[in-house]
């Protein structure tokens, strides 16, 4: 069916309807979609009574080459084409892209591939059931267990990410007196680890952390380093953060924070601080906003422990 001159739209056929509907089409088109569906109704009802479906079956009415998508919902909702459509999980409404669990596990191992702190991905196994993730198989080191988690949250649409990744270090297992020394050495040289205050245990490759310090980073900082010592197994983390800081003003600077931070929309976070513990409630967009989220509250004066209540909605 041919276009109306200058109007950009081409194409084939559509079902029900003659080329005298073209210009209240066109006009519907650039209405919002619920004016536009009743403006198309009222002015194609006659049309679609008098005029015969082609022999070809019903085709779409195209703008600039692409289907329209207000046209398509509006005249062809049960087509093949636009049943396959919503079968493909994308929400026009919306505009965005549900995932389903097939995909979001091949984006995970992708992921996983694409990550250099990951050096053997094929041998990590990935399972989703309605966005939840489960890592399961073996790594060489425990910094490698994290990134792979790490990595899981990146992906859009994972909800969780549950790490049962086991260690499985390379080479001869390190004595845990060297290893309880080498730690000892970088604990000492780092300036961000407060001088004394910090103890390590080492069992079967195993590290227990205990001690205090003022801040959370500080605290976050001695993990850190820990778990990238070659022939750590595992941390347990049992500093404690007590600085005098109200919960009043505590709270006041996390929410500060959020607003500051582009990762994360404050709009739907709340936060409650009581007994040096923010914890956090609403809903974000991913994992990778919830984990900003944690962090920056993470990085108030006063908290020693960050409880995230937040549910993920992509």
């Amino acid at each position: 069916m041919p276009g109306s001159p200058g109007s950009g739209i081409t194409g084939g056929a559509i079902p029900g309807v003659g080329i005298w509907a073209l210009p209240r089409l066109m006009e519907a088109a650039s209405m919002p979609e619920a004016t536009a569906s009743v403006a198309y109704t009222r002015a194609t009802a006659a049309q679609v009574a008098t005029v015969p479906f082609p022999s070809g079956g019903p085709r779409y009415l195209t703008a600039g080459g692409a289907s329209h998508p207000l046209l398509r919902r509006v005249m062809c909702p049960g087509t093949p084409a636009a049943q396959a459509e919503k079968r493909s999980g994308t929400s026009e409404q919306e505009g965005e892209l549900v995932k389903s669990d097939s995909e979001i596990r091949d984006d995970v191992i992708n992921e996983l591939r694409w990550d250099p702190q990951i050096t053997e991905p094929d041998a990590i196994g990935v399972a989703v059931t309605d966005g939840a993730v489960t890592l399961t198989g073996h790594v060489s080191t425990y910094a490698e267990r994290l990134a792979a988690a790490r990595a899981a949250e990146r992906v859009y649409g994972v909800k969780t990410v549950a790490n049962d990744l086991k260690v499985k270090l390379s080479g001869a297992p390190r004595d845990d007196s060297d290893l309880a020394r080498a730690i000892a050495h970088i604990l000492e040289w780092n300036v961000q680890v407060p001088e004394g205050k910090i103890h390590a245990r080492v069992s079967d490759g195993w590290v227990t952390l205990d001690g205090e310090v003022e801040y959370e980073y500080q605290r976050h900082e001695v993990e850190r380093m820990v778990r990238n010592v070659r022939g750590v197994a595992g941390v347990t983390d049992l500093i404690t953060v007590k600085p005098p800081v109200s919960p009043e003003k505590v709270q006041a600077v996390i929410e500060d924070a959020f607003k500051r931070e582009a990762e994360i929309d404050a709009r739907h976070i709340r936060v409650e601080v009581s007994d040096h513990t923010a914890k956090l409630y609403g809903h974000v967009h991913s994992l990778h906003e919830a984990s900003a989220a944690r962090a920056a509250a993470a990085s108030a004066p006063g908290v020693a422990t960050v409880e995230s209540h937040l549910l993920v909605s992509p």
